[in-house]
């Protein structure tokens, strides 16, 4: 009635009103309000509504039997990782490892000019696979390729991985011919042939790697029929390779090429000629469609439907927001599933580089500024990567967080690496902390890998794809993880029931967020009510982690003050003694400003404990964006010191170990 008189309170019903499911009415149609000497007009009446809290509510159901992808993986430099390891911190699985060996001029190839003289020299290798070549024969030169593998470095970085659990997917970028197929020319595809059966064959045999890639982003670099025919060769040389290290060894590994690892799925049939180097301005779409032709063709031109897969895993690259992720993984799900032959609905889905931005973009970003969206738009992608189940990525797909670590270039060291890690300005170069996008990972890797059961999530009000809700159920911890973000424009208040799950009321909850003011700690504790549902809020531009433990816990808390406290300095390794107050620092520039802090909790007689959560309240007393230092924390168990104990500062822990 616009003759009505209409109160404060009435306002709110009349301009902002929302169906039960938090979707505004889009029939409704305010032109003007008119509130004592105030008037909105319908944009204005819009933004105020977008003002609003909206209220997220949400239930949980028990698991479905789907899966969180299993594989979730770093690509990134471990070159910089000095002091304190953020491969442990992350919670990664895989990590993609470069390795690209010359060739080796020893050896006569020139007497396999035939597909039988190929076969024939292959399966002599096979027989005897670690005998060295000599200038006179074809077999494996295993000295230039051990030299190659010291030269890199490679078995420190292997060995590295493994004592962390990590398992290395392999990746090749090198070529034998730059611009023409080899297709048919066998003394060349030979020698191709060797040169990958021996990496597989280290490879696998002595550290269990199966995923392997040859070239990244080939498109870039060779044309198609180039790339196709080194393809077919390197997948013949791997599968051969596995199979004689699981007879020579006693293994059962199962080999996975993945492929074909262009900055996109690249689906498209209308596209005959999908990539030429020759053609300026032309693109790499129809790469993935028209090497899935070739999918179970053998090395000799061979098909046969019996005839193993040539790809272990779709691989794809993909930089950009989460519905563009999501669009493209679930298209790529179903353009496989309807392929025009061998179609493969239950292949695994690997992203073996996945960011916001890619390299160069991502570099350039001002890092204060644009933390918080790069950080929140992480969250954001990696709730749409996990929550589909056989539809995305499959329970064996999964992810490569791209710029894991900090460059290795000068000016980036010496700067703040906007990376998912600071890179500090101590020497020797540091990390100083995590990016907001770091901390977003970090919540999700440490808590979501190893392919953990899904747990359904269903909105019941405030549906918005831009507030995303993962869910999954950590059988051996006892605990269900809740993993949201919002970055709708607007602030939220959640509420999650949990009243399908085995849960308890009274059981206590950590919450931790990633917002302006948080970088990924814990910042509240929940209790289940009667209901055995949480309530807290969530502003917009948040990332948040909750820890549910399952029943069978104790509900309540123990607050355990230390018993001891020491402050050892690093300049001259002398203890400071027990404080008053503790000076911890990691001063840019000024050694006799670096002091670690020790603090001693007795946790006897706790019980079986399934969460310890440490409060520290203190000061950053840092300014400049370029130098503030970040605090690490690390948890250390069996030591045996007391606060009258001077400690070598070399063997202090964290640093540097």
């Amino acid at each position: 009635d616009s003759s009505a008189t209409i109160s404060d309170a009435s306002l709110y019903s009349l301009a902002f009103g929302a169906r039960a499911d938090g979707s505004r009415g889009e029939n409704m149609l305010i032109d003007e309000i008119q509130f004592y000497d105030t008037e909105l007009s319908a944009n204005e009446v819009s933004a105020l509504y977008d003002a609003m809290p909206v209220a997220y509510s949400l239930v949980l159901s028990p698991p479905n039997g789907h899966r969180i992808p299993k594989v979730l993986g770093g690509s990134g430099d471990t070159a910089m990782l000095t002091g304190y390891d953020y491969f442990d911190w992350w919670g990664i699985t895989e990590h993609r490892t470069w390795f690209k060996p010359t060739f080796s001029s020893l050896g006569d190839d020139s007497g396999v000019t035939s597909a039988s003289a190929f076969a024939a020299a292959s399966e002599a290798i096979r027989q005897n696979p670690m005998r060295q070549a000599t200038s006179s024969d074809y077999y494996i030169d295993w000295n230039h390729f051990y030299d190659q593998l010291d030269e890199n470095e490679i078995p420190k970085h292997m060995d590295y991985l493994r004592a962390r659990g990590i398992s290395a997917m392999v990746i090749n970028s090198r070529d034998i011919s730059d611009n023409t197929s080899i297709e048919g020319d066998w003394s060349t595809m030979f020698t191709f042939w060797k040169y990958w059966y021996s990496m597989v064959y280290y490879f696998a045999s002595e550290y269990d790697v199966t995923m392997y890639q040859y070239r990244n982003e080939p498109h870039a670099w060779i044309d198609y029929e180039t790339w196709e025919s080194h393809w077919l060769v390197a997948v013949d040389a791997m599968r051969k390779a596995i199979d004689d290290v699981n007879a020579d060894f006693g293994k059962s590994l199962e080999p996975n090429f993945c492929g074909p690892v262009c900055p996109g799925v690249y689906w498209d049939y209308s596209l005959t000629e999908p990539y030429s180097k020759s053609v300026e301005g032309s693109d790499p779409h129809g790469w993935g469609s028209l090497s899935w032709t070739k999918i179970k063709y053998d090395i000799y031109g061979n098909y046969d439907v019996n005839n193993p897969w040539n790809y272990g895993s779709y691989n794809y690259h993909r930089y950009g927001d989460a519905a563009g992720a999501e669009s493209i993984m679930l298209q790529a799900r179903i353009d496989i599933a309807n392929a025009h032959n061998d179609p493969s609905p239950d292949i695994p889905l690997v992203i073996s580089e996945y960011n916001t931005n890619t390299g160069g973009s991502f570099d350039r970003k001002e890092l204060d500024t644009e933390d918080l969206e790069y950080g929140i738009t992480m969250a954001q992608i990696l709730h749409a990567s996990g929550a589909h189940g056989p539809d995305g990525l499959g329970d064996d797909g999964g992810i490569f967080i791209f710029k894991l670590g900090s460059s290795e270039d000068t000016a980036m060291r010496m700067g703040t690496g906007n990376k998912l890690s600071y890179a500090s300005r101590q020497g020797p170069e540091n990390y100083g902390g995590v990016t907001r996008g770091g901390a977003c990972f970090q919540m999700y890797a440490s808590h979501f890998n190893g392919g953990k059961p899904l747990v359904p999530v269903s909105v019941v009000s405030g549906a918005h794809d831009e507030r995303r809700t993962l869910a999954a159920l950590d059988e051996e911890k006892g605990m269900v993880y809740i993993y949201g973000s919002n970055c709708s424009g607007s602030d939220t208040a959640v509420s999650i029931d949990l009243s399908a799950l085995d849960v308890e009321v009274g059981a206590v909850a950590s919450l931790q967020r990633v917002d302006e003011k948080n970088t990924g700690q814990v910042t509240e504790l929940l209790t289940l009510d009667g209901s055995k549902s949480v309530s807290f809020d969530a502003p917009d531009y948040t990332a948040y982690l909750i820890k549910v433990p399952l029943s069978g816990t104790v509900p309540y808390r123990w607050e355990i003050a230390p018993s001891e406290d020491t402050t050892q300095r690093v300049s001259d390794a002398g203890n400071l003694g027990a404080l008053p107050t503790m000076n911890v620092s990691t001063h840019h520039s000024d050694a006799a400003q670096r002091n670690a802090g020790l603090l001693r909790f007795s946790v006897e007689g706790a019980g079986n404990m399934i969460q310890a959560l440490l409060k520290l309240s203190g000061r950053n007393i840092g300014t400049d964006p370029s130098e503030r230092e970040i605090l690490h924390v690390y948890a250390v168990t069996g030591e045996d010191w007391s606060e009258d104990t001077t400690l070598d500062w070399s063997n202090a822990p964290g640093l540097g170990q």
